[in-house]
């Protein structure tokens, strides 16, 4: 936050300042990501707990959602099409392979909205990108080469493996960021002080 604020020359200047609720946490702690569910809770108006993970039943969703889909993906399947046994086995496995991966959806989402927020336009595209047209593109078109019907349904899933390993260290990197930027404003009024 910036306020005007008199300094030693006793001009009034617009100087960084920490909100006083907000003081002696870190922008990570300020910045609630919940990775399972895709959410981010910003600060201030109120504040954030520290979150353990799987800490609410909320925390869980996509895991349920996963595990649900895992166990019913016959049935789910049978929906759509249910004359078609051949249909009902491709597509109830590619919903498991799937379904693997679906809690990593989440950090994907959640670090994607976290770069496009603080501007980090490359970044962000980038990821927005990778899961749907870097890793996936190739992957559905390399793998039904040597893995046959099972290329195709575990082209999704691999891309979204790829996506999250390209996701966490963005996210991390500007996460470490906004704490060494947060430590700096924390010195800087001290030193005017002296």
């Amino acid at each position: 936050m910036w306020v005007y604020q008199e300094t030693k020359t006793n001009a009034a200047a617009l100087v960084p300042t920490l909100p006083e609720d907000t003081a002696g946490e870190s922008l990570a702690e300020k910045e609630a990501i919940t990775p399972a569910s895709g959410r981010l809770e910003g600060m201030p108006p109120q504040k954030a707990p520290r979150r353990k993970p799987f800490q609410a039943s909320r925390d869980c969703i996509l895991l349920a959602a996963a595990v649900l889909g895992w166990l019913l993906s016959e049935n789910l399947i049978a929906i759509f099409l249910h004359n078609d046994p051949l249909v009902i086995e491709y597509g109830s496995m590619a919903l498991r392979l799937q379904c693997i991966t679906f809690p990593l959806v989440g950090w994907i989402t959640i670090s994607n909205m976290m770069l496009q927020t603080i501007g980090r336009t490359v970044k962000a595209s980038l990821l927005a990108m990778s899961r749907q047209f870097l890793f996936f593109v190739p992957a559905v078109l390399l793998l039904p080469n040597f893995l046959g019907m099972l290329g195709v349904q575990l082209s999704q899933p691999i891309a979204d493996v790829f996506s999250f390993l390209l996701a966490v260290p963005l996210a991390l990197s500007e996460l470490r960021d906004m704490n060494r930027l947060e430590e700096q404003l924390r010195i800087a009024p001290q030193a005017d002080e002296m």
